[in-house]
């Protein structure tokens, strides 16, 4: 269903963001919707005043971006819109304007608030960032001195077996007689430190 927003309602409109997105700007919004339930939906954008001097904005293929001019309000520029449609009952104008929102309901077009619309951009942005695997955050993390020696206390090593990461790779290459003689404890990586110990204990 299209959407008809009312722009600096909707930016202008507290209370609903979380702290990190409160005070957004039109970039800021334009980067919640297109990550939003309405990213493939056809969305107009409707400000007061003229694009001059602005910043220019990239705008996804479903995104239009219209200013009302120095003569009309973006509330005006909403009902020519409207007005211009064929298919209003197909429309959705996100507005907290009273009369923009009247206007649109003479006209048969369903409305949606700015809060509710700005409830439903943060609940995508939030559940989106909870999908990403835990493991993955975890993953580039490195230990910490205290984890190390923690691991090494468990596994009761012996810190001339860990190799230090080396500034560059070893050029050496193995002897042809032996090419799958065992790794000497010099050249064991913290994991494979582990591996062994715990290889070790078994036999014992």
């Amino acid at each position: 269903m299209p959407l008809v927003i009312d722009t600096y309602n909707v930016l202008q409109t507290t209370g609903v963001l979380p702290p990190e997105l409160a005070g957004i700007d039109l970039e800021a919004l334009l980067a919640l919707i297109a990550n939003s339930r309405y990213r493939n939906q056809k969305i107009t954008l409707v400000c007061d005043g003229t694009s001059k001097g602005r910043k220019r904005i990239s705008l996804a293929k479903t995104i239009a971006l219209k200013f009302s001019g120095p003569h009309k309000t973006a509330d005006d520029l909403i009902v020519e819109l409207l007005d211009k449609s064929s298919h209003c009952r197909r429309i959705t104008v996100v507005t907290s304007d009273r009369a923009v929102a009247k206007a649109a309901k003479a006209r048969r077009c369903a409305t949606l608030t700015s809060q509710l619309f700005l409830e439903h951009l943060t609940n995508d942005a939030q559940s989106q960032n909870k999908a990403q695997p835990a493991s993955e955050a975890r993953s580039h993390k490195p230990l910490d001195d205290k984890a190390v020696q923690q691991w090494i206390d468990e596994f009761q090593l012996d810190e001339s077996e860990l190799q230090k990461p080396a500034s560059k790779p070893p050029t050496k290459k193995a002897s042809p007689a032996s090419p799958s003689a065992p790794a000497t404890p010099s050249t064991l990586t913290f994991s494979n430190a582990i591996q062994s110990k715990k290889r070790k204990k078994k036999k014992t």
